[in-house]
């Protein structure tokens, strides 16, 4: 099982601070949706990108994984940040608006 999660906006402006590559949070109206994974007791926020028509294209890579072919976006391995667990927002599937950032990703076609 996946658990997704957003990352607070203090956190991501901290970061921009020392790094201007980290994406923006967006004041939460775009904000980064994605997944922690712990490489050698740290741990990382992996951001997921939405569907693009160049992802059916590529292949897999270090970098991004497809999911879904790329038809359901990407796991962008090249943006992931080390992330304390404290400035994670767990995302409930269930209780996300139809509209919400997550729904793209998860939608049945």
């Amino acid at each position: 099982m996946i658990k997704l999660n957003y990352i607070n906006d203090a956190y991501i402006s901290y970061l921009r601070k020392f790094d201007s590559i980290v994406l923006e949070n967006k004041n939460e109206k775009r904000p980064y949706v994605g997944i922690v994974c712990t490489v050698n007791n740290i741990n990382y926020f992996v951001p997921l990108s939405s569907p693009k028509n160049k992802y059916l294209n590529m292949k897999n890579t270090k970098d991004f994984h497809k999911i879904g072919n790329g038809k359901y976006g990407i796991i962008n391995f090249n943006n992931m940040i080390p992330v304390n667990k404290n400035d994670l927002i767990k995302i409930d599937i269930e209780k996300e608006r139809d509209d919400a950032v997550i729904l793209f990703f998860w939608k049945k076609s």
